[in-house]
């Protein structure tokens, strides 16, 4: 039961590490977006400004998930083999 505890506890500890890391990055980028972008004198800015932040989001968040799934795929691996060993 002991074990089983540890393991459930590592896998939460491994899922707020992948989730919140992406997250904070996204966070700190709109942060410092929504501070430069309207200081930037440009046409119809609050269009270019949103359409900036869907894509850099987009961009994120594809690269983190996509991040996560092999860095999963790698523990599962080592997780497999070494239980089998």
């Amino acid at each position: 039961m002991l074990l089983v505890t540890v393991g459930a506890a590592f896998v939460v500890a491994a899922l707020f590490v992948r989730v919140l890391r992406p997250l904070l990055v996204v966070v700190l980028a709109l942060t410092a977006l929504l501070w430069i972008l309207p200081q930037i004198p440009v046409k119809n800015a609050t269009f270019q400004s949103v359409v900036l932040i869907a894509g850099l989001v987009r961009h994120v968040l594809h690269h983190s998930v996509q991040n996560g799934l092999i860095q999963y795929r790698r523990w599962g691996t080592a997780m497999l083999s070494h239980h089998h060993l």
